[in-house]
């Protein structure tokens, strides 16, 4: 039986209750793979208990891991020397028992860095510059007939001026649908497109739509429909939204004012990162305390039915896999 999404609905109680993790189980077998499943599809089992398998054996960068095999690539931008995006970095505080506590978006004049009191990148060395890992928070959720991998990375803050705030949550998610060639009793999926956050838009891109490489030595290609495992993920420089190709000089807004509107927030390939499988991290071992009543990022609403609906956190990011209102991507233009 294929598990329920994750609703309000099916929640007993969402108020300081959120379990982003449940007691381990013992995964069943995974069926060896039929000669008419394409050799990149995943049995539901790998989804299904995906928490339980990294629990007792990691994040395993052998091929039987979905969301180890399709981790995306994430690149990041800068202006010049003196301004460059946050970077992420984990969410934990520094005793690992509560929450980052984030920082305060820098104020000031427009050309303030929106890097400022953020994690370091590394050392600048040019245009696809190796940057210094960060942790990425993955989980996974069946919805209604795909499985959906997210990747979720934490900044401190984003922005500049007044647009900025405390903490920002932002990534992708990858979405499995069942192999065509599996028959009704046969439960084999593989990636199908992505899930790109955009400021509370959430556009979605078929596989032959997107930007895939291999690894590394592939990671400067730019084309569509390469059909390769990694997809990669343009980060915009002040609000951290998802996007599937850059818009730099003659495309982008150089200002944080304007730019999530236009979609013409600034986004380059000056820093980028393949995370490590050591990097990729349940969301289980976020702190609970992110979703707390009394977090201070917290929203009630006017029915006091969904307090994280507009907020960008572990909590909504979970509760709304399943709810996004996915819009099919843009055909055209430069993002």
């Amino acid at each position: 039986m294929l598990p329920k999404p994750l609703t309000l609905g099916n929640l007993s109680n969402w108020s300081s209750k959120l379990l982003l993790s449940t007691a381990t189980r013992e995964p069943p077998a995974i069926p060896p793979k039929p000669a008419h499943i394409d050799r990149m599809s995943f049995h539901g089992i790998t989804f299904n208990f995906m928490e339980d398998i990294v629990q007792q054996r990691g994040f395993l960068d052998d091929g039987s891991s979905p969301a180890a095999v399709h981790r995306p690539v994430f690149l990041f931008a800068r202006n010049d020397a003196s301004i460059r995006t946050c970077y992420p970095e984990g969410a934990s505080n520094a005793a690992g028992n509560g929450p980052n506590p984030g920082t305060d978006a820098p104020h000031g004049p427009s050309s303030i860095n929106p890097g400022a009191d953020c994690r370091d990148p590394g050392g600048y060395r040019g245009d696809y510059t190796q940057g210094n890992p960060f942790p990425v928070y993955v989980s996974a959720q069946f919805c209604v007939d795909q499985w959906r991998i997210d990747y979720t990375l934490y900044y401190v803050h984003d922005g500049n001026l007044n647009a900025g705030h405390i903490h920002d949550w932002e990534g992708v998610s990858v979405v499995f649908r069942k192999d065509p060639a599996a028959t009704d009793n046969e439960d084999w999926w593989r990636a199908h497109g992505v899930i790109f956050r955009v400021h509370g838009d959430h556009f979605f891109y078929n596989w032959q739509e997107i930007y895939t490489v291999s690894g590394l030595r592939d990671v400067r290609d730019d084309k569509f429909a390469n059909a390769k495992n990694h997809v990669k993920v343009y980060v915009g420089e002040y609000s951290h939204a998802s996007h599937r190709r850059k818009c730099d000089v003659g495309c982008a807004s150089l200002t944080n004012v304007g730019a999530p509107s236009a979609d013409r927030e600034y986004r380059s390939s000056d820093w980028y990162r393949l995370p490590d499988v050591k990097d990729l991290f349940l969301y289980s071992v976020i702190p609970q305390s992110w979703c707390e009543d009394d977090a201070p990022w917290k929203n009630v609403d006017a029915d006091n039915e969904n307090p994280w609906k507009d907020k960008s956190n572990p909590w909504s990011n979970k509760l709304n896999t399943c709810v996004w209102n996915v819009t099919p991507g843009k055909k055209s233009g430069r993002w």
